[in-house]
Parts: C-alpha cells; sequence; structure tokens
C-alpha cells in the first residue's frame, strides 16, 4: 500500500502516513495523482528520447536523401527543407525558393525509384549521384552534396545533372 500524499510505501494496518504524517485515504490502493504523474512524465522522457535518437540517427547520407524525397513526396515542403538541408543550404535558398523549384519540377512528387550511381564521403562531407525515376519513367539524375552535423547527414546544396542521350540503337 502507498501513502496518497507522498507515495511512500506503507503497511496495510496504519491510519497515519509514517513518512509525512498524513491521514491516509480510503482507497489506500489506488495510486495518488504523483504516482500517476511521473508515469506520464517518464514516459513522456522515453518518447523525447527516443525521437531525438531516431533524429539522430541519420548515419548514411543516403538515408537523409531519402528522408528528404519522401517529405517532398508526401508534400511536406517545409519538413523537407528545415528537417533535410543544412544552415548553409537555408542561407543560400530560402524557403519561397526551395517550395518554387519543386513546384517547377513536379516529377520529384512522384518518384517510383531512388538508385544512388555514385557515393563519395570523406569525413563530414559526402557526395551522392542519385538517379530518380518518376512516375512517368523518364529517370533524372541529381547531385546532392552533404555535411554531417550533429544531427546526422544534411543536404547542403543540389542540382540537376543532364542525363546524355542514348545513342540510337543500330538496325541490323
Amino acid at each position: 500500500m502507498y501513502c496518497s500524499h507522498c507515495s511512500a510505501k506503507i503497511e496495510e494496518d496504519h491510519i497515519f502516513c509514517p513518512t509525512c504524517g498524513k491521514k491516509l485515504s480510503e482507497h489506500p490502493d489506488a495510486p495518488s495523482r504523483w504516482i500517476w504523474a511521473k508515469r506520464f512524465m517518464g514516459t513522456a522522457a522515453l518518447i523525447t528520447l527516443g525521437w531525438l535518437f531516431w533524429t539522430a540517427s541519420i548515419t548514411d547520407p543516403f538515408d537523409a536523401v531519402l528522408g528528404h524525397l519522401k517529405s517532398i513526396g508526401t508534400r511536406e515542403l517545409t519538413k523537407a527543407y528545415y528537417g533535410y538541408t543544412s544552415p548553409s543550404f537555408q542561407e543560400a535558398t530560402s524557403l519561397e525558393v526551395f517550395k518554387d523549384y519543386i513546384k517547377e519540377n513536379p516529377n520529384f512528387s512522384i518518384l517510383v525509384k531512388a538508385d544512388v550511381i555514385q557515393k563519395q564521403e570523406e569525413g563530414d562531407q559526402a557526395l551522392l549521384q542519385v538517379l530518380l525515376t518518376p512516375l512517368n519513367g523518364q529517370p533524372f539524375l541529381m547531385e546532392y552534396h552533404l555535411v554531417k552535423s550533429e544531427d546526422g547527414w544534411k543536404i547542403s546544396g543540389l542540382r540537376q545533372i543532364p542525363i546524355p542521350p542514348s545513342p540510337p540503337k543500330a538496325d541490323k
């Protein structure tokens, strides 16, 4: 049994709490509001720690690119901008300019496949060339520059790279 005032463990035959001296409640086995508050705070702390671990767990540059693309695909452009781009990207490119770029390139929103063609990682810098295939089946190549920060990998720059046309197949 526990005191409903201070949560101290007490024996069942007590009328007053030996710790705080207050009269025990008529429902000694019911957890006090204090106990529920402690449980709630503990649960909230665990959820917060889990979220912090998840956001800091972007250990591969491609994970940052995929998160960025997924946010764009679900039309969460603010999340794509603030969640996956570096401060230097945000200084050079405003959110409005970023949104306009995505609107001008609608294939970003309907991707079905993303393949890493080239990956160079050195220290806290990475360069990825990613072949993106939208729903229309016409792939395009994006180059992503990333920097590693305490929050994980962040995109510091991106550009579309023209894909040279395939040579015509010779008839036999």
